[in-house]
């Protein structure tokens, strides 16, 4: 009699440490550091932009990569939120002296970009910007190096867009 009591506790022990194994093995989050924030291309494009900035505007404007919709734009809809929770767009360029205020959104167009899907992704970015008067350009990944026109494009929208709101009839696609 005593051997099965000594027993039935061995059991239950045996089974509450196996238990709290597996409650410990559930409640620990699986995820590691990515082991580069950005792809070779993005960390090219970025230090492009950085350049670009500095040369013409010193320390007026700064860029934020991969910046989440819902962390530019507001609404008082929660549907509209989660329309753009888990979108982002790969570069804001804000205006320090303005309190951080958005005047541009750069998206670079990789092959992936020609998918049905990433085409609806796009198209419903173009509209949001569009309707918050909020430039986005878009550069294809083979155009990353070409510093004139990127440099062009940036120049032109800062300095257009400096003292004015404006509301773009299209987003401008660089070809």
């Amino acid at each position: 009699m005593q051997y099965l009591g000594f027993f039935i506790i061995i059991i239950i022990l045996a089974s509450l440490i196996k238990f709290f194994e597996e409650l410990n093995k559930t409640n620990q989050l699986e995820y590691r550091k990515k082991d580069y924030f950005f792809s070779y291309s993005e960390l090219k494009f970025f230090e492009s932009l950085k350049f670009i900035l500095e040369k013409n505007f010193w320390n007026k404007y700064w860029i934020f990569p991969k910046v989440r919709l819902a962390d530019i734009f507001e609404t008082k809809k929660q549907g509209n939120l989660n329309k753009i929770r888990a979108k982002h767009i790969d570069y804001l360029i804000v205006n320090m002296k303005n309190h951080c205020d958005p005047v541009l959104a750069i998206e670079l167009n990789w092959k992936s970009h020609f998918s049905f899907s990433m085409k609806k992704s796009d198209n419903f970015k173009r509209e949001t910007f569009k309707n918050a008067w909020l430039p986005l350009i878009y550069f294809f990944n083979n155009e990353k190096e070409n510093l004139e026109l990127i440099e062009r494009e940036i120049k032109t929208i800062i300095l257009w867009n400096s003292d004015t709101p404006w509301k773009l009839d299209k987003s401008i696609t660089i070809n």
